[in-house]
């Protein structure tokens, strides 16, 4: 896109990445509790690990910035959050401050 259309429209598309980026973070850890430990702390980057290596932020923004298509977003967020849930079994204690972020190197920008 090029033009007087071109700043705006990537304002709204990183807008966007920011939300969906913060969408799956609520929804794949929602209810989850992590020990403030080394143990803990293993779980997150494991968790970080598997969103990387399942490009999952590469396949949410095709399928939102090229499918258009929110059905896939959430699909794709609840297989991950069935993985995490698998990864957590005994590991998971009382709650840590907050929700664990996901790593910078876990995000790409949309369609990249």
């Amino acid at each position: 896109m090029a033009g007087r259309y071109k700043k705006p429209f990537e304002k709204l598309k990183q807008q966007l990445k920011e939300e969906l980026e913060e969408f799956l973070r609520l929804f794949i850890l929602d209810g989850l509790q992590f020990r403030d430990d080394d143990e803990g702390r293993q779980l997150v980057d494991e968790i970080n690990r598997a969103f990387r290596e399942g490009q999952i932020g590469k396949r949410v923004g095709r399928a939102a910035f090229r499918e258009f298509d929110l059905e896939k977003i959430k699909q794709i967020a609840q297989e991950h959050r069935q993985k995490v849930e698998g990864k957590k079994q005994g590991k998971l204690t009382q709650s840590a401050h907050g929700l664990p972020r996901l790593s910078p190197q876990s995000r790409r920008r949309p369609g990249r």
